[in-house]
């Protein structure tokens, strides 16, 4: 396993959410990230540097919750929609 370290561990979890809500209050359009979740969270665990470790974990954070958002939708849309 690759021994290098990321800043991942050190980013308290109400910096990331601190981030991702003015991420969300600057985004006046309100659209969101247009990556999959998947592709930010594999740059997410090779990032090293903390200020951009945050920008990414607050965009993951958008597009989790975009994916959410859309599965909730589609589990409640009536079959043939």
């Amino acid at each position: 396993m690759d021994d290098q370290k990321t800043y991942f561990d050190q980013i308290p979890g109400r910096m990331a959410k601190k981030v991702s809500q003015q991420a969300k209050e600057n985004d006046s359009e309100g659209r969101g990230t247009k990556r999959p979740w998947q592709d930010i969270a594999e740059e997410v665990t090779k990032e090293r540097d903390p200020n951009r470790l945050a920008e990414l974990v607050g965009e993951l954070n958008d597009a989790l919750d975009a994916e959410c958002h859309r599965t909730a939708r589609e589990a409640s849309s009536p079959p043939g929609e």
